[in-house]
């Protein structure tokens, strides 16, 4: 039980299904409760007892109990799971606690436009800061996108020299990307 409490802190939030793709154990639901029922500062999270977190106290000191390489490798599956069932907030922080800066990118690309149009503008854009440069290099869109957020969040000036430099790199893009960045340009 302390292994898969350990394990399971990587993950912030779980549930049996995450903590078996993440890290595997076929009886994470029975551990989950046997956890619950002995009271383990463990936190339910939604009313069908589906979703749990461990105090955050015990989290942090569980969570330094397992290796950097295996937390990573936690992190990265965890990332992968919440990827397919569509929750790209979830999937794109825990992409980056583990370290994986091009699938972290690809899955900030893919959530951007969704997120900003809920007002999460600041968030993406924190992502976004949070990639070592070649990767969003690697990826014109996301370029473009975090031009496009920082007009949107008033930092015009900004907005203006990433879409400079943007041009300046010659990057390849499509016909709507590049409207987007023409849009940007004539500001």
């Amino acid at each position: 039980l302390h292994r898969f409490l350990c394990r399971a802190a990587v993950l912030g939030r779980f549930s049996a299904e995450l903590c078996a793709a993440a890290f595997g154990p076929s009886d994470a639901a029975d551990l989950i409760a046997r956890a619950a029922d002995a009271n383990l500062f463990l936190v339910r999270l939604d009313a069908q007892g589906r979703w749990y977190r461990l105090h955050h106290l015990l989290g942090e000191i569980l969570r330094v109990e397992v290796e950097p390489d295996e937390q990573r490798a936690i992190a990265r599956r965890a990332a992968l799971w919440h990827r397919d069932q569509q929750r790209f907030d979830e999937a794109i922080v825990l992409a980056l606690t583990a370290d994986d800066p091009a699938l972290a990118g690809e899955l900030i690309q893919h959530a951007a436009l969704s997120m900003a149009e809920r007002g999460r503008l600041a968030t993406v854009l924190g992502w976004i800061a949070d990639l070592p440069e070649a990767t969003l290099w690697s990826l014109p869109e996301l370029c473009v996108y975090r031009a496009w957020l920082l007009v949107y969040n008033g930092r015009f000036r900004e907005a203006i020299e990433w879409g400079a430099e943007i041009s300046a790199r010659g990057l390849v893009l499509d016909g709507p990307q590049a409207g987007l960045l023409a849009g940007i340009m004539v500001w």
